[in-house]
C-alpha cells in the first residue's frame, strides 16, 4: 500500500519549463511558416445600399426587414458562379487565369476572393474582395458595383427595389489576409496549450522527481508481492549500507570518566566516617563493651 500524494501540475510545468519552451517553439514555427506559405491578398471594400420603393404602403420595421432579407439573397447571388461569370464577361481586363479552368477550383477561388455581409438591422449590402495583387481587387470590386446595378431586376426579380453605392470601392495599402499577428498569437496560444497537455502527459513522479532531487514522503512498504521463498539475505542485500563513524567522530570521554570516579571516592570517604559512641564510666570501670549494632542503636538513641 503506497501513500497518495496530490500532483500540483502547475509545478511540474514550471520545473519542465525546458520542454514546454521547446513545444512551444515548434508550434510557433510551424504557424509562422504556414502565415509565410499563405499567399498575401489585399482587400477592396465596398457598401451597396438597398432601397424599397413602395416602403411608404408599409411600416418602417416591416420595410428594413424586407430590405434585409433582400441584401441576404444578394449575397448569395453573387457568391455563386453564375454571378462570376457575368463580372469576367463585362470586364475583360481582370485576370482570368488567377480562377483557373477547372470549374471546382474557380468554384472555391470565387467563394475565397469574395465576402458578402448584411449587418444585422441596416439596409446595406457590404462586400468585400480579397485578391494577391490590389489593382485585381479593386477592378473585381468596381465590376460588381456595376453588375449589381445594371443587372438588379435580373438578379432579384423585384421591380420595387433599387440599389446604389453607397461606398466606393477602396483598396487596402497593406495586405490584408493572412493576418500575421493574430496567426503567431494563435500559435502561442496553442503552443502553450499542447505544452501543458505534453508536460501533464508525460509525467512520470518517480522518474521525474527523482532526476529534480524532490523530497518525498516517506512511503509504506507492502510485503504482500514477495515470495515466500525469498531469503532475508537476499532481501537485506538491496538496503542500503551505513557508512561507518570514524574515531575522530566520536567525542572524548575521558573527562566524563574522571568526574564519576571523584564523584564515587567522595562517596567512599563520607561513608568511613562513623560517629563514636560515647561510654559512660560505669560501663568502663565494668569493662562493658557493645557490639558494633549496640552501638549504633545507642547511637540513634534506641537505649
Amino acid at each position: 500500500m503506497e501513500n497518495l500524494k496530490e500532483i500540483d501540475y502547475i509545478k511540474v510545468y514550471k520545473k519542465n519549463w525546458h520542454k514546454a519552451l521547446i513545444v512551444i517553439i515548434i508550434v510557433f514555427l510551424v504557424g509562422l511558416g504556414l502565415t509565410l506559405v499563405t499567399p498575401f491578398r489585399y482587400a477592396s471594400e465596398l457598401s451597396v445600399l438597398i432601397i424599397q420603393k413602395s416602403s411608404f404602403s408599409i411600416d418602417a420595421y416591416s420595410a428594413s426587414k424586407s430590405e434585409e432579407k433582400v441584401g441576404k439573397k444578394l449575397s448569395q447571388v453573387i457568391e455563386s458562379s453564375y454571378f462570376l461569370d457575368k463580372v469576367l464577361a463585362d470586364n475583360l481586363l481582370i485576370d482570368r487565369t488567377y480562377f483557373g479552368s477547372d470549374e471546382r477550383k474557380r468554384r472555391k477561388i470565387w467563394d475565397n476572393t469574395i465576402s458578402a455581409d448584411v449587418p444585422a438591422g441596416y439596409s446595406k449590402l457590404d462586400l468585400t474582395v480579397y485578391h494577391t495583387s490590389s489593382s485585381q481587387a479593386l477592378k473585381i470590386s468596381h465590376t460588381i458595383s456595376e453588375v449589381l446595378i445594371s443587372n438588379q431586376a435580373d438578379l432579384l426579380g423585384i421591380g420595387d427595389i433599387e440599389l446604389k453605392v453607397l461606398d466606393s470601392a477602396l483598396v487596402s495599402q497593406y495586405p490584408q489576409k493572412p493576418n500575421v499577428v493574430l496567426n503567431l498569437l494563435v500559435s502561442l496560444f496553442v503552443g502553450l496549450i499542447l505544452s501543458f497537455a505534453y508536460i501533464v502527459l508525460t509525467y512520470r513522479p518517480q522518474r521525474d522527481d527523482k532526476l529534480f532531487g524532490d523530497n518525498q514522503e516517506p512511503h509504506l512498504v507492502s510485503y504482500n508481492n514477495i515470495p515466500a521463498d525469498e531469503s532475508v539475505q537476499e532481501d537485506m542485500a538491496d538496503t542500503p549500507d551505513v557508512p561507518e563513524l570514524e574515531l575522530d567522530d566520536v567525542e572524548d570521554i575521558s573527562d566524563e570518566e574522571e568526574e564519576i570516579e571523584q564523584m564515587n571516592e567522595k562517596d567512599e570517604n563520607e561513608s568511613d566516617l562513623v560517629p563514636e559512641v560515647p561510654i559512660s564510666e560505669d560501663d568502663k570501670k565494668q569493662g562493658k563493651s557493645y557490639p558494633e549494632f549496640e552501638e549504633e542503636d545507642r547511637f540513634v538513641g534506641m537505649k
